[in-house]
C-alpha cells in the first residue's frame, strides 16, 4: 500500500508527486550558484536558493524569484514537468519551498506563504504564434505594456448567513465558481442563506493589455496584443510604455452566448496568467538593465 501511495500520479499528467517533491528539495538544497549569473552576491560554495531563502528572513518579502535554466541544468525531466504542467508543479514547489524555509527559520513569521516566481525559462515564444498546443503551458512572451485596468477585487472565500438562524459559513471559490450552500447546517432550512459582501474574503487582480514589439512584426501587418492577468503582488508592477518579459500559464475560457444561460460559444477567450515580470529599460528597445517581479 505504502508502494502504491507513493507511485501516485496526478490524473491526466506524468507527474508522481512524492519523486517531484523529492527532486524539488535536492534542487533547492544542492544547486551551487554560477558565477556567470549571480557575480559576486552569493558565495558560490553554499546553495543559491537556501541563501535565497534567508534573504527573505532579511527583506520579508514571501517571494522567490527562480531561474527556469537553473532547473534545466539540473534536472531536464523535471524542467520539462514544470513547463508542461504547471499548474501541478508550482504549487508542489510552492509547498516544498515553504517547509525547506520554516525547518530553517522557525521563528520567522511572514505575511503569507512564500510564493514561487519562475522565470527565464527556454521556451519564448512570440505572441503572433501562440497555438492551442501551448494552452496551461508555461510559456514566455515579450512586449510593450499598452493599457492597465483599475484593480479588481476578486472573491476567494465567500461569505453566507442564514436569514432565519444567523447561522454562517464560508464557502471557497474553485476554478471561479462559487459553491452556495442550499441548506442551513444549523436549521436545515433550503434556500436561506444570504452572501454577505463586506465580510467575504477578496485578493487583488489586474487586467494588462501587452502588445507585440516592433522588431518582431512582419512588416506591412499590425500589432498583435495578448491579455495579461496579474494577481497580488503583481498587480500595479507595471506602466504603459514600459517593454516586459512575462512568464505565465496560457489559458483559454469558454465565453457565454448570453449571461443568463448555460450556452457557450465555440471560439474561446485566450489570456495569460502573470507568473513573473521582467521589466527592460523603456528608453531603448534593447537594453540590459532590467528589474525583476
Amino acid at each position: 500500500d505504502t508502494f502504491t501511495e507513493s507511485k501516485l500520479v496526478i490524473w491526466g499528467t506524468d507527474v508522481v508527486l512524492t519523486e517531484c517533491r523529492e527532486n524539488l528539495k535536492k534542487f533547492v538544497y544542492t544547486f551551487l550558484p554560477v558565477k556567470e549569473d549571480t557575480g559576486t552576491m552569493y558565495d558560490l560554495r553554499q546553495p543559491l536558493y537556501i541563501q535565497k531563502l534567508e534573504e527573505i528572513e532579511i527583506t520579508r518579502k514571501p517571494m522567490l524569484v527562480v531561474d527556469g535554466i537553473h532547473l534545466k541544468i539540473f534536472d531536464y525531466a523535471l524542467y520539462n514537468q514544470l513547463i508542461t504542467y504547471p499548474q501541478e508543479v508550482i504549487p508542489a514547489f510552492d509547498s516544498v519551498v515553504n517547509e525547506i524555509f520554516f525547518q530553517l527559520l522557525k521563528h520567522v513569521v511572514l505575511e503569507h506563504q512564500i510564493q514561487v516566481r519562475i522565470m527565464n525559462i527556454d521556451r519564448t515564444k512570440n505572441m503572433r504564434y501562440l497555438n492551442p498546443d501551448d494552452i496551461d503551458q508555461l510559456i514566455n512572451v515579450s512586449g510593450m505594456v499598452i493599457r492597465l485596468s483599475t484593480i479588481i477585487p476578486e472573491m476567494q472565500e465567500a461569505f453566507y448567513q442564514c436569514y432565519i438562524c444567523q447561522n454562517c459559513t464560508v464557502s471557497e471559490v474553485n476554478f471561479c465558481r462559487i459553491s452556495e450552500p442550499s441548506v442551513c447546517s444549523n436549521c436545515n432550512s433550503s434556500h436561506t442563506m444570504v452572501l454577505l459582501h463586506n465580510r467575504s474574503q477578496y485578493s487583488d487582480k489586474q487586467i494588462i493589455k501587452i502588445q507585440e514589439s516592433p522588431d518582431e512584426m512582419p512588416p506591412g501587418q499590425t500589432p498583435y496584443n495578448v491579455l495579461l492577468f496579474a494577481h497580488n503582488d503583481l498587480v500595479d508592477q507595471v506602466q504603459p510604455g514600459d517593454r516586459v518579459t512575462v512568464t505565465g500559464i496560457y489559458r483559454a475560457v469558454p465565453i457565454k452566448v448570453n449571461p443568463k444561460q448555460r450556452v457557450v460559444r465555440s471560439v474561446y477567450k485566450t489570456y495569460i496568467d502573470v507568473i513573473h515580470f521582467e521589466k527592460c529599460s523603456k528608453s531603448r528597445l534593447h537594453s540590459n538593465d532590467s528589474e525583476t517581479f
